[in-house]
């Protein structure tokens, strides 16, 4: 999607990472040219911080709430948040969760999104559908797709079949989550 959007070489941008877990995600930023320096994350959960920490020693990683980003306005060139947003039981945290990205996020910057739209399975989160999505992020040009096959399903499939598994992964009535690509809207001066 980053690639489609024109954005195929992610070097010099500032990014941040909300819920980034132990992270995982910087190893595969870096590997897209982003520069370690560039590379910022945040998590409640200290044990995750730490293991992050570890991934490169110029990595800025916070503990902390993603309801209260501790980075200044319009910072970073690209947020993202892989199954964060469906992990905030709170619908008012929820949408201050939101309310600090766009606040972090430069004009014309891009929110990577990749979440439940449908978890029947799992009471503790809460699945976030296209029209919360843009609820939550009104105003921002969003392309957003289904993608990923349900897990219970992958979970029973995988050891017996990869193929089949990777076949149903294409089928839209199985697919759980949604991967998007939000961009804010550029700033508008009036003179």
């Amino acid at each position: 999607m980053l690639a489609k959007d024109g954005l195929s070489d992610l070097s010099g941008l500032e990014i941040l990472d909300v819920g980034c877990g132990g992270g995982g995600l910087f190893l595969r930023l870096m590997s897209w040219g982003a520069s370690p320096q560039l590379l910022h994350g945040i998590d409640v959960r200290g044990d995750c911080v730490l293991r992050a920490r570890s991934i490169h020693p110029e990595i800025d990683i916070a503990e902390g709430n993603a309801a209260a980003l501790p980075w200044a306005g319009e910072r970073f060139d690209l947020v993202t948040q892989f199954t964060t947003f469906t992990s905030i039981p709170n619908d008012v945290v929820r949408k201050q969760a939101a309310k600090e990205i766009d606040r972090v996020l430069k004009p014309g910057g891009r929110l990577m999104w990749y979440d439940f739209w449908i978890n029947p399975h799992n009471r503790d989160t809460h699945a976030i559908g296209r029209r919360e999505l843009r609820r939550l992020f009104h105003g921002y040009r969003t392309m957003v797709r289904r993608a990923t096959l349900a897990p219970p399903i992958a979970r029973a499939l995988v050891p017996h079949s990869q193929a089949v598994a990777s076949i149903l992964q294409n089928v839209w009535l199985l697919q759980s989550h949604l991967v998007g690509l939000l961009t804010k809207p550029e700033v508008v001066t009036t003179g």
